[in-house]
Formats: C-alpha cells, structure tokens, sequence
C-alpha cells in the first residue's frame, strides 16, 4: 500500500513539472559571441568582463527573459562564418555594412563609438599647435615623424586610400604590434600612430602613459560610429532581435546603460559620446517609441 502511495506521487509530481520542463527546453536561446577586443571585450586581467561589449550584452540578458542566453569566446571572423550557416547567434558592437546584412538582421543603434583618431606624443601635440582637428592628408604631407600601425588593420575609407596614396610618397610609417603602439610613441621614439581613442585611452591608463599621449579628431571622417546587435539572417534572427529591439528602447534611457559607452574613455571624449549619445541614440528612441 505505501509503494502504490510513493508511486501515485511520483506519478503526480512528475505531470506537475513536466510542462515546465517541456517549456524550458524549447525555450530559444542566444549564444552570444564575444572576441579579444580591449577593451570592448576584456578576456583577461582584473578588468575581465567589464568591457562595454561585456556589460551592454549583461544588460541585455537581464532585460530579455524569453531566450536562454550563452556568452562564448568566438572571433569575429568565426562568428561571421556560423552566423552564416544561420547558426542562432549574436554580436554586440557591431558596424552595419551592406557585406553583414547579406547574413545578419541588425537591431536599431544600440551605443556610440568614437571614430579612430591621431594618437601623438605630447611634443608633437605641442609642435603642432595642440589642434582638436586635424587633416591627415595634410599631416602626412608635413610630417617627418615616423608613425607606427597596427600590422594588418584596415581603417576604411577615405582613411586606407590616403594611407595607400602616401605611401607611395614615401610616408614614413611602419607596421608594428597593436599593443606595443603606444608605449612606444609615448616613449617619443616615434611620433604618432591611428587607433580608437577608447583602446588608447585604454592601454595608456593601464601603462601609466595617458600624460604622454595626445588624440587629434581627423577632419576626413565623422567623429563618431553608431554601433549595432547584428545576429544571424533566420528565423531565429527575427525573433531575437524584435527582443532585443525591445531592451534597447527601455536600456537607453537608463544613466547606467549610458554609462556603458562612455567607459574608457577620458573626460573630455565621455562628454563628447554623452552628447553624440542623446543625439542620435536617445532622441530618435523617444521620438518613435
């Protein structure tokens, strides 16, 4: 009599918990890519997972609850290859391009990226007249101060046409590892190179060099990049990105998701990413929404 007792339990709380089980595991998920880019992802040190990538797709799991959400370590170029296989996947912090939207549906602009800048010595800075703007095409023409790229790295247009002009003028810049730039042209071995301010200000503060390193705006490109939640082209795709559609209407307004953006950077360029940020993110959000 008490083994039928247990089994008419068993029975019961086995119905009970088996539509939930059921739904959870049909319930979506989103495997979200995050790749090696200080320090908008940060794989490593004590700065691990505050990156603005790290933080604004934290901001998403909390606010989007009808998906499962995984968070792996996925280059870009890997992402790229899956995301066309319609493999459910997302990217924060992406740039919208005609290329990704043949295999990615992409949410409206969900942050601000200030465009790649200047980076000079301080006694170039001064040498030069401490200009908030500059042409590169006329500092190139000008300069005898070797620069220094990152190996590999294409900046876009007009940015890679000057550079590929110049140097068949003799420029005088040379490639040479990302992370050993700044250190460099703050020791004022060299003179300048081209980087995003955020990584910049970045790599400077984490060498203590961000009192030798001066950013100059360029006067061919705009100040700034609105950046993008691109996932991939299905009807997974779809229906991730109408939820994240959603979070981003009720993130943006939030001073902490501002905050996101504004990280890295140093004080004038935060008020700067505030300004573009409420511009041309929170006003058109408020304006449609």
């Amino acid at each position: 009599m008490k083994n039928k007792y247990w089994a008419q339990l068993l029975a019961w709380l086995v119905a009970l918990l088996m539509p939930t089980c059921f739904a959870a595991a049909n319930k979506p998920a989103i495997i979200w890519g995050m790749n090696d880019w200080e320090p908008y992802f940060i794989v490593h040190g004590e700065d691990q997972r505050l990156g603005v990538g790290d933080l604004q797709i934290q901001a998403f799991i909390e606010q989007i609850k009808g998906f499962d959400h995984k968070v792996i370590f996925m280059p870009l170029r890997q992402f790229s290859t899956k995301a066309k296989s319609g493999q459910p996947l997302c990217f924060a912090g992406l740039l919208k391009s005609a290329d990704r939207e043949k295999y990615l549906y992409f949410s409206k602009p969900n942050s601000i990226l200030l465009t790649q800048q200047l980076i000079v010595s301080t006694s170039l800075y001064q040498s030069l007249g401490s200009p908030k703007i500059i042409s590169l095409t006329e500092f190139l023409n000008q300069t005898s101060r070797i620069g220094l790229l990152p190996q590999k790295r294409l900046f876009g247009q007009p940015i890679d046409q000057i550079l590929n002009k110049s140097s068949t003028n003799k420029a005088q810049f040379i490639s040479a590892n990302t992370k050993q730039l700044l250190e460099i042209i703050s020791s004022n071995r060299f003179g300048w190179t081209l980087e995003y301010p955020n990584f910049a200000s970045y790599v400077a503060n984490k060498h203590n060099h961000a009192d030798k390193l001066k950013m100059i705006q360029l006067a061919e490109i705009e100040p700034f990049l609105l950046t993008y939640v691109g996932c991939s082209k299905s009807p997974f795709g779809k229906q991730a990105i109408a939820a994240i559609n959603t979070a981003i209407a009720k993130l943006l307004p939030m001073a902490h998701y501002r905050h996101i953006a504004e990280r890295w950077y140093p004080l004038q360029q935060r008020r700067q990413i505030r300004q573009y940020y409420n511009q041309y993110l929170l006003k058109p959000n408020t304006k449609t929404d």
